[in-house]
């Protein structure tokens, strides 16, 4: 299950921070797509490569809460 943390907004990009199974993760939206990183519990990506799990394969970060 995924936990909220919270939302970082920077210009036209929205992040939401959450955590999954003990690890943490930024949901990034620039408007066009949202791709999801590894990161740490500040939000600061430690890991550029996407994940391509099923779970992480969303169209809104609102898909990881429901």
């Amino acid at each position: 299950m995924n936990q909220f943390v919270k939302q970082i907004a920077n210009g036209r990009t929205i992040k939401t921070l959450f955590r999954r199974n003990g690890k943490y993760y930024v949901a990034s939206n620039n408007g066009k797509e949202t791709l999801v990183f590894e990161s740490n519990s500040k939000g600061e990506i430690s890991n550029y490569t996407q994940i391509i799990e099923p779970w992480a394969l969303i169209d809104s970060s609102d898909d990881l809460f429901s």
